[in-house]
């Protein structure tokens, strides 16, 4: 940011070093003695279609054998209660690739866990596979919500009632937003046992634009069921907002922050001039409301930005103060700068499987020769808040605006300190409300 000429983010990649020891050559060893021969292991994998039927539906279960051949090996399902001894539940002979599958009515209700085992071949031994969760329900439920309106303002109460049929027993019920490629839960209550209402309050203190459902679980008795909200529900700006949702960008390529993983920030204030602790604290506050994402302040530290890749110890973001000639990341003539460092190979997705860069490190860095332009604090005018919060959208993603109106305008304007329409819609596109980022293979 700047109190002149347009700035860009500035992103810079991590990469990974490693070195190769050789080790000297040991010497040799005597021959052991010959072992006596035994009996490959088995492998079974079991994979069950759903974890939840009602009595008289059918459950598959399928997997694979290993070692297969043309000998078709036979495979015993078996089923077993709480600590209860296993019992068979069919059996099947796997084809010559080794896999195997079969459909199997469930007709008594309770909790029960199902495994596969192989029988013992010629050339290996039994095994079985890892027991899997099944549930066999009495009857089936419903889930009665009334729903509030389709938005609300920030941090106003809104909550969700309904019923659970059938009652009779208190049941978990969970209030749950969509997230690519799965639902996340944002509260959770208890139904009446006796007249199975519920009360599900909505949370409202981050901004949002959600699809909502509520889930009632399983039960011992009774199937779980789902109520989804017809429509979108929207949680806006409690302070005047400007200009239109359009008015933002996002860095180029774009990538995020894991909202599921707290950023650790510390601060560099030591040139800064009183009050400038509080005043960053102030902008990460506002940067988490609008983005869900989760800050923790990690305490002071001397470190200065730098262009070059830096260590940043236990913190994941550093702002700092410093004159031009201090840091290469501060051009001359600039307010401020703010940027991150981003993995952008395949090792990052979301939950629907969508590889994503993930940011890493985080850095802004805040010009001591330009402090003057900027009255301490927050308010209208050319704040350190709003510079501060400008730099802080850099990091988390968002490229400048093109509007006046926008924190993310890439010249401080006499406006108000909170973000824009434009800014919000940005951060959303950036923030939780994505959902979590995953190592790949280990999505939901």
């Amino acid at each position: 940011m700047s109190l002149g000429p347009r700035r860009t983010a500035t992103l810079t990649a991590l990469g990974l070093a490693a070195s190769l020891l050789v080790a000297a050559p040991a010497a040799p060893a005597a021959p052991a003695a010959p072992a006596a021969p035994r009996k490959a292991g088995s492998q079974v994998s079991l994979q069950v279609s759903t974890n939840v039927v009602q009595i008289g539906q059918r459950v598959r279960l399928s997997g694979k054998v290993r070692p297969a051949g043309p000998q078709r090996r036979s495979v015993k399902l078996q089923v077993r209660a709480g600590g209860g001894a296993w019992r068979k539940l069919a059996q099947v002979r796997a084809s010559r690739s080794g896999r195997y599958a079969v459909s199997v009515p469930m007709t008594t209700p309770g909790r029960f866990a199902v495994r596969a085992v192989v029988k013992r071949s010629r050339s290996a031994r039994s095994d079985a596979s890892r027991a899997k969760r099944l549930v066999v329900a009495r009857q089936p439920s419903a889930v009665i919500a009334t729903w509030p309106g389709g938005s609300a303002r920030r941090t106003t109460r809104q909550v969700v009632t309904g019923a659970v049929y059938p009652a009779g027993e208190p049941r978990t019920v969970l209030l749950q937003r969509a997230v690519p490629g799965t639902w996340a839960t944002l509260s959770s209550a208890t139904s009446n046992p006796t007249s199975g209402a519920y009360r599900l309050r909505i949370p409202t203190g981050t901004l949002g634009r959600w699809q909502l459902r509520v889930v009632v679980s399983t039960s011992s008795t009774a199937a779980p069921s789902e109520s989804i909200k017809p429509g979108l529900f929207t949680v806006t700006p409690d302070w005047a907002a400007g200009g239109r949702a359009g008015d933002h960008t996002l860095a180029a390529p774009s990538y995020r922050w894991n909202p599921c993983s707290p950023i650790r920030y510390r601060v560099n204030a030591r040139r800064a001039g009183a009050g400038a602790l509080a005043d960053v604290k102030q902008a990460v506050h506002r940067l988490s409301l609008a983005t869900g994402l989760r800050f923790q302040y990690a305490g002071a530290t001397t470190l200065v930005p730098q262009q070059a890749p830096q260590d940043l110890g236990d913190a994941q973001l550093v702002v700092a103060w410093a004159g031009p000639q201090q840091s290469s990341y501060l051009p001359a003539g600039r307010t401020g700068a703010g940027g991150a460092s981003v993995v952008a190979g395949t090792g990052f997705v979301d939950g629907a499987g969508t590889t994503v860069p993930l940011a890493t490190q985080g850095k802004v860095v805040m010009s001591t020769a330009r402090a003057g332009d900027l009255r301490p604090g927050s308010g209208s005018g050319a704040t350190r808040v709003a510079a501060l919060m400008h730099e802080l959208g850099h990091v988390v993603g968002l490229g400048d605006a093109r509007q006046r109106s926008q924190i993310m305008y890439p010249t401080v304007t006499d406006g108000a300190d909170w973000w824009g329409n434009g800014d919000v819609a940005g951060l959303r596109l950036l923030g939780a409300d994505q959902g979590c980022l995953y190592a790949a293979g280990t999505q939901p």
